[in-house]
């Protein structure tokens, strides 16, 4: 049986969504409500307890107004690892 790792969204990526969050006086509460999660998913993400999808994710930028962009031939950043296999 074959078993895929599921990838975990870097650990930076909450950190930003809380500093944002944050600045914006945005209860954790309000923030998963503008973004249609929960707060306990977004508080467990927040904290690195859990992972939350890239639909959620992107939502929650969506709500803080910000956007998922991907552009090719772009490196890992330092001190994350390539999660790629």
């Amino acid at each position: 049986m074959t078993t895929v790792k599921k990838p975990m969204a870097p650990h930076w990526i909450a950190k930003e969504i809380k500093v944002i969050r944050e600045e914006r006086g945005l209860s954790q509460f309000k923030l998963a409500n503008m973004a249609g999660c929960t707060q306990a998913g977004l508080a467990n993400f927040e904290s690195g307890k859990a992972n939350m999808n890239l639909i959620k994710i992107d939502a929650v930028l969506e709500a803080l107004g910000y956007e998922i962009e991907i552009q090719p031939g772009r490196t890992p950043i330092d001190g994350e690892e390539n999660e790629r296999e």
